[in-house]
This record gives structure tokens, sequence and C-alpha cells, in this order.
């Protein structure tokens, strides 16, 4: 059976650079379900991480741009289609689109045709300024 993972963080690239990756929040997360910290994001290897992946039985992994303004942190989607390229067949990526910016289409429509993504995904929460989904300018 394939297993796909929809919201894979590689630990490379912007993903590194997200709050995720800090130490404490590893850590933090790994006592809250009573785990052992997970080596490949302590270790920031991408080489621990895809065997930790493929230990679990995961065939795919979807990362998804993240285009959210500080403190949230930010996935290029160069850094996501340049994953891509590095891993493929192991991971797929989609693009991160801001709203409301001027560039907003434009950016959208790079991710498809230029960079070769499979799709875009949206943060609305933080979005700056931050929206519901259900907001009209989605």
């Amino acid at each position: 059976m394939d297993v796909i993972d929809f919201r894979l963080r590689p630990p490379s690239h912007g993903f590194l650079d997200l709050r995720i990756y800090t130490r404490e929040r590893i850590t933090w997360f790994a006592r809250q379900l009573n785990v052992p910290p997970p080596q490949a994001a302590l270790n920031r290897s991408m080489a621990e991480f895809l065997a930790e992946v493929e230990a679990v039985g995961i065939t795919l992994g979807v990362m998804n741009g993240r285009q959210c303004p500080p403190p949230h942190g930010a996935v290029s989607n160069d850094d996501i289609a340049d994953l891509e390229r590095r891993y493929a067949g192991k991971l797929l990526g989609t693009g991160g689109v801001p709203l409301g910016r001027p560039d907003t289409l434009r950016e959208l429509d790079r991710c498809i045709r230029e960079l070769g993504l499979h799709g875009v995904a949206i943060d609305p929460g933080f979005n700056d300024p931050p929206m519901y989904p259900s907001d009209s300018r989605v």
C-alpha cells in the first residue's frame, strides 16, 4: 500500500528556518507524544530523514511552500522545486502563495509553469493580514 504524507517538512533548505526545527520545539513535540526526538530533525540530516520516512512506510512526501510573515517563517517555492528535483519520486512539491498581494497570481502561475510544482498551498491564517479561509478575498 502506498502511504503519502501530505505535510512533509524535510530538514533542508528554508524548512530549517522554521520554528519546528529548533531543538526546544523538537524535544517538546517528542515529549508530548512520549517518543524519543527524531534524530533526523535533531541532526538536520536529509539522509537520516529519508531513512526514517522509508522505515515507517511513507512512499511519497508532499512539501508545501510557505509565504508567511515573521515570526512564522517562509519556505520559498524555489526551495520546494529544488528539493523535488533532488529527491524525484520521493518528494513532491506545491508552491506557497501569499494572498492579497499584487504578485499573488503571478507567483501562482510561476509555481506551475516555471517551477513545475503540482499545485499551490495557502495559509490564510498566517497571511499578512491574517484572514479566515471563508474570507471573500481568499
